[in-house]
């Protein structure tokens, strides 16, 4: 799980960044015409300033913030339970996730969480600069009022938003 030089995770890079680009590089060679979708809301400013030529991200578009978003799934009895117990959904073992995710990782999902402190005692490179899951465990386990917020400062990254 370290971080590329463009500040994503190597999954994300090489699972999701890469092939995307690939694609449309094929498709802009044969000249085919097409429009790219992406899901930016109007509060991700950096996001929308780095949108690439034949994007559009229509809840930008529509003025339309990520709680915004959220309020109207729920209120239609749309929005995936999950989001009520990590606040967002993403890759179980993604080292870019919130405490909150990891805390109910740990909590809801116990034996996902001991493979992914298995996986960070593997790696010779821990889950956090500098820092273990186990260390992280310890520190959630004392209530440790450092730790609110995010496990990746965004200030250490160039791309904040990602995370």
């Amino acid at each position: 799980w370290p971080m590329t030089a463009g500040g994503h995770s190597w999954c994300c890079d090489r699972l999701k960044i890469r092939p995307m680009s690939e694609h449309r590089r094929e498709l802009d060679e044969c000249g085919v015409e097409y429009t790219w979708y992406v899901g930016i809301a109007a509060d991700e400013p950096e996001r929308l300033k780095r949108l690439e030529p034949n994007t559009r991200a229509p809840l930008a578009e529509m003025g339309w913030t990520e709680q915004m978003c959220l309020d109207w799934l729920r209120a239609r009895r749309l929005l995936h339970p999950l989001y009520e117990i990590y606040g967002r959904i993403g890759c179980w073992c993604c080292p870019k996730q919130s405490l909150r995710s990891l805390r109910a990782l740990r909590k809801h999902r116990p034996t996902l969480w001991n493979v992914l402190c298995s996986m960070d005692e593997d790696s010779p490179v821990t889950f956090r600069p500098q820092e273990t899951l186990r260390s992280v465990a310890r520190r959630f386990d004392s209530g440790d009022s450092a730790m609110q917020g995010r496990l990746f400062a965004p200030e250490r990254y160039k791309s904040p938003e990602l995370l």
